[in-house]
């Protein structure tokens, strides 16, 4: 596709690209809501369990001999020999938990998940299929004359309008100007936000000018009332 118009019949050709670039966008992007639609139906993959580190080691001995004592205190000459046990108690769970629970638990998460994302491809298929065809589209029909960083629904739209209202006669040029504009819509956005701030801080020093002034006079009062009781 050409990127330059030098009649009334290039710039409907190129009139005519723009639209059918954009209804391209526009079903790509409908298809992606769909997909994200589908995908928030599945429950979200299991996290891996985590092995302890020495923290956990430590916390376990710690409430290990905290549960020991509670329970020994009323054995008498019994908890003297059963006491010594609560380091290997404190120890041993840790290294069951990483040694044995954390691997098997995380081969179960691991199969969980593996379903779960075949559950969510069998799903989103249909999308898919039709995600891929509309990209082979894209490759063979507008990907050389129209930059891939800006093929989104507003960019493509801005750029038939441009073309449209003659204000552009090349794709080059629409997105020159989108460029423009985007940059003058930015700058509105900060001047706007400066603004903001600068009235809230207005705002604040009032407010805080208002209150000073009362806190003054309420202790000016309170002292010329108390020199008057005098």
């Amino acid at each position: 596709m050409t990127m330059t118009t030098h009649g009334s019949a290039d710039r409907a050709s190129l009139v005519a690209w723009l639209t059918e670039l954009l209804g391209l966008v526009r079903h790509i992007e409908q298809r992606y809501e769909d997909k994200a639609r589908i995908e928030s139906q599945f429950p979200p993959p299991k996290q891996a369990l985590k092995p302890w580190g020495w923290k956990g080691f430590a916390l376990s001995i710690v409430v290990s001999l905290l549960v020991l004592s509670g329970l020994l205190s009323n054995l008498g000459i019994l908890s003297y020999l059963i006491y010594p046990l609560w380091p290997a108690v404190g120890i041993g769970f840790p290294i069951v938990w990483n040694k044995v629970l954390v691997p098997r638990g995380n081969a179960q998460r691991q199969q969980s998940n593996r379903e779960l994302a075949a559950r969510m491809r069998e799903a989103t298929s249909g999308v898919d299929a039709e995600l891929e065809k509309a990209g082979r589209i894209y490759a063979t029909r507008f990907a050389a004359g129209f930059p891939e960083a800006y093929v989104y629904s507003d960019a493509v739209a801005y750029c038939l309008g441009a073309v449209q209202q003659h204000r552009a006669d090349t794709v080059g040029q629409a997105i020159n100007l989108y460029e423009t504009e985007r940059h003058r819509q930015r700058l509105e956005e900060t001047q706007e936000r400066m603004l903001e701030e600068q009235q809230l801080a207005r705002r604040q020093q009032a407010g805080q000018a208002v209150i000073g002034a009362a806190i003054q006079g309420a202790t000016l009062g309170a002292i010329l009332h108390g020199n008057k009781r005098r």
